[in-house]
């Protein structure tokens, strides 16, 4: 799965769990205060990390929601388990059900993203770090003959940064070679 896909699959699994929670906090509101502004809170989180999943694939993102989506699993368990402080427990309700299988393929799209980072497939920089490589490399490129300026294209900038980076090109894992001279 490439990184555009994990990134989209991540932000919709985030979006619709924090809407579920969203849209059942005020009821759950007023049967315990706590639960509801606990779902308020998982909502916001959740849907800030989908949204900076939206923008770049930013490490923070994947973490903070990777998190949320495990504490509001660990707590959809306990209250259909154990319970939780005030004696709340709940039964298994649709919304339940659906809110787990999209916490869960968000945390399955983080840990393949990881796998794929751990892996060298993928380099983990800050969005930052790229822009400022990308602009240098574009000011370096941008100076043509007699000291002028000539129009670069952004693939091609890229590419350049993503070659000197050492990160392998799209497509180049397990299934696919890399490019001659970057094997490793």
């Amino acid at each position: 799965m490439t990184r555009d896909y994990l990134r989209l699959l991540g932000f919709l699994a985030a979006f619709g769990s924090a809407l579920i929670h969203a849209a059942i906090a005020p009821e759950h509101y007023q049967e315990l205060p706590y639960i509801g502004v606990a779902f308020v809170l998982g909502a916001a989180f959740l849907l800030a990390a989908g949204l900076w999943l939206l923008l770049a694939d930013w490490p923070e993102a994947w973490h903070l929601g990777a998190l949320v989506c495990a504490g509001m699993i660990i707590a959809l368990l306990a209250s259909r388990t154990v319970g939780l402080p005030g004696g709340y427990r709940e039964g298994w309700e649709p919304e339940a059900w659906w809110s787990l299988a999209l916490e869960l393929v968000f945390v399955g799209c983080y840990f393949a993203r990881l796998r794929e980072v751990r892996a060298g497939r993928w380099k983990e920089v800050h969005p930052d770090e790229d822009a400022a490589a990308f602009q240098a490399l574009a000011d370096e490129r941008g100076a043509g003959a007699a000291g002028g300026r000539r129009r670069v294209q952004p693939g091609q900038l890229a590419l350049e940064l993503t070659r000197r980076q050492g990160v392998p090109p799209a497509g180049a894992g397990r299934d696919r070679p890399a490019a001659p001279g970057r094997e490793g």
